[in-house]
């Protein structure tokens, strides 16, 4: 008999109200949704929330609950999510406020086939939804790059052509809003847990290029983003802990520029 593919999703939640809907919409909308293996780092204050416990199909939900004050990032949080991975076909990277079009998985699955690449990569900027479940427009969007900041580069999108939706296209770089690849992906370049937060993106872009993957943009909108209204049901990191630049940023950073060959550094944190 032939095993069925087997997703692992990746969610990393600091504080997100939006976690539970985002996770429900995630198996509502998959066309196999036993297929689904959902991994949470629920990052939470202990004085006002509570612990993260996903009452219906809690043997598919695995949760790290870590205190808000241990916590070390976005990508850091990426990290310990991956470590509950356990042997499944494909990955998943999503946020924690999130939705999704009708069988998003068989779709997916079906797009990565279909892009010209032994180890390909689907990726993008997620297109917009607002609270509770407005789905945005369905127009395919492409990474593209809009300018340095502090000398890291930084990206935006633009709609795809015609061409552009008939099979998946080559793309710059990874959006950390969708990820989805072959699950070999966590194996051969692990979330980095050493940057914070600006720069991963092209971080991890160039990881995934220098161990051999390719980049796509998907041809259809397969996710939607929650871009505006967050204070509404988010908190950040950086809002909580105000001494994030030196704990963490000035050394993830440094981190960035040194494994882009931009400015080496000698700082043991960064390195």
């Amino acid at each position: 008999m032939t095993q069925k593919p087997t997703i692992f999703v990746n969610i990393a939640a600091y504080r997100d109200a939006e976690t539970y809907a985002t996770i429900r919409d995630l198996f509502d909308k998959a066309k196999h949704p036993d297929n689904l293996h959902v991994s949470v780092c629920w990052q939470y204050n202990s004085l006002c929330e509570e612990p993260f416990v996903m009452n219906d199909r809690k043997h598919q939900v695995s949760v790290i609950n870590i205190d808000y004050r241990k916590s070390q990032g976005c990508s850091w949080a990426r990290h310990v999510a991956q470590k509950t991975y356990n042997n499944e076909t494909y990955y998943l990277q999503v946020d924690a406020h999130s939705r999704f079009i009708p069988n998003w998985d068989a779709i997916m699955i079906e797009e990565l086939a279909r892009c010209n690449s032994l180890k390909p990569i689907l990726s993008t900027y997620p297109n917009a939804y607002t609270l509770p479940n407005t789905l945005g427009n369905d127009i395919p969007y492409k990474l593209i790059f809009n300018t340095w900041q502090s000398r890291v580069p930084t990206f935006h999108t633009r709609a795809c052509d015609e061409s552009e939706k008939t099979i998946p296209s080559p793309s710059l770089m990874i959006g950390g809003g969708l990820i989805f690849s072959y699950a070999e992906a966590i194996l051969d370049v692990p979330y980095d847990p050493n940057l914070y937060f600006i720069g991963d993106e092209i971080a991890m872009s160039v990881r995934y290029w220098t161990h051999g993957y390719d980049m796509f943009t998907p041809t259809k909108a397969l996710v939607f983003h929650l871009y505006v209204e967050p204070s509404l049901v988010k908190n950040y990191n950086w809002s909580d802990n105000t001494d994030w630049h030196t704990k963490y940023e000035s050394s993830s950073r440094a981190r960035i520029l040194h494994l882009l060959g931009i400015e080496k550094t000698n700082d043991p944190r960064a390195l």
